[in-house]
């Protein structure tokens, strides 16, 4: 024990090499072995064990234990010292003993700082597969949600999809540049363009590379200009002569009809080579509002001004500043929409 080692047993008994073979009740030995030994009731406290136990005399028995000893305190083993009437150790080693290095406090341990905790990652992306949902079909209108870019496939487009939170898209492969469209609804047949749908898969696919970010412009803004713009007949002759109707911001944001013919306008588109169009490829079944029906009123599928203007520009196309007269889905009985200023 570490008394021992320290030197302070005085209480070895006679004709034995070890030092503490005699340690008695009250020895410096058993002082020391007091202060050190937990549970007991002088655990790490030496002065109790010097006021209650290292003064104390009483005869040759104390607590069950016998206090005579052979003890050389400094005049080496085997010494006698005092008779059996009393404590036979000096009163010195006692002290000695039991403030020999007496333990310090057991430390209160620190309590260990409770961790901030880390708010908890967004789950990863499900893997996706991309389905075709309507082959040869269009989203248009308020069937078509945001415009997200140009991609090189379907498959490139599908996670834009998601980002934005679609289910369906729609992508033409023969014309990537058209970009790639979120849809809420197929709206039509079309020629080129197919509606795809996304779905989690349980294996991720093979990754690709990542789609060169977009080139086209923003989507315009789908309002009416501040300046207002024309209604004009369907059959009118270019852009003179035709006005039917001023569509104002705020006033007609919701407006489908003007004054003419049939009444409800048609939406047409022009490109930058001044084709203007009413249908694609030349089919009636591809007309951009419906073929339009004598019969059947509202004759063709209405539009506000912001859902022609969303028509055109998903198709890489604009509003026109004349009536394309002539070009088919019987629209010249129609007024059509235009982007020429209110006179």
């Amino acid at each position: 024990v570490d008394c021992a080692e320290a030197g302070t047993c005085c209480n070895g008994q006679m004709g034995s090499d070890d030092v503490t073979s005699g340690c008695q009740w009250l020895s410096c030995v058993q002082a020391c072995a007091l202060v050190r030994t937990p549970g007991t009731d002088y655990f790490g406290d030496a002065a109790k064990v010097t006021a209650e136990l290292c003064e104390v005399t009483g005869g040759c028995w104390r607590g069950g234990f016998p206090q005579c000893g052979h003890c050389d305190h400094g005049e080496g083993p085997g010494v006698t010292v005092g008779e059996c009437s009393g404590n036979c150790n000096d009163p010195q080693d006692c002290h000695v003993g039991a403030n020999l290095d007496a333990l310090p406090p057991t430390p209160t341990p620190t309590p260990t700082p409770t961790p901030t905790p880390t708010p908890p990652l967004p789950p990863p992306l499900s893997p996706l597969t991309v389905t075709l949902a309507f082959e040869h079909a269009s989203c248009e209108g308020s069937d078509q949600g945001t415009y997200l870019g140009e991609f090189t496939s379907a498959e490139a487009c599908a996670p834009a999809a998601a980002t934005e939170g679609c289910t369906m898209f729609m992508f033409a492969a023969t014309y990537t540049m058209w970009g790639c469209s979120c849809c809420l609804a197929k709206t039509d047949y079309h020629q080129y363009w197919n509606i795809y749908s996304l779905a989690p898969v349980s294996q991720p696919p093979p990754l690709s590379a990542s789609p060169p970010p977009s080139s086209l412009p923003p989507s315009p803004p789908a309002s009416i200009p501040l300046g207002g713009v024309q209604v004009i007949r369907g059959d009118a002759k270019g852009s003179v002569g035709g006005f039917v109707k001023c569509l104002r911001p705020g006033v007609d944001d919701l407006t489908t009809t003007a004054n003419f013919g049939r009444k409800t306008i048609a939406a047409q588109c022009c490109g930058a080579d001044g084709g203007c169009f009413r249908r694609f490829d030349n089919n009636n079944d591809m007309c951009i509002a419906g073929a339009s029906q004598r019969n059947l009123p509202p004759h063709i599928t209405p539009h506000t001004y912001a859902e022609a203007l969303s028509i055109c520009s998903s198709h890489g196309l604009f509003l026109c500043e004349i009536s394309c007269a002539g070009k088919g889905c019987n629209y010249n009985s129609h007024p059509v929409y235009t982007s020429l200023p209110c006179p």
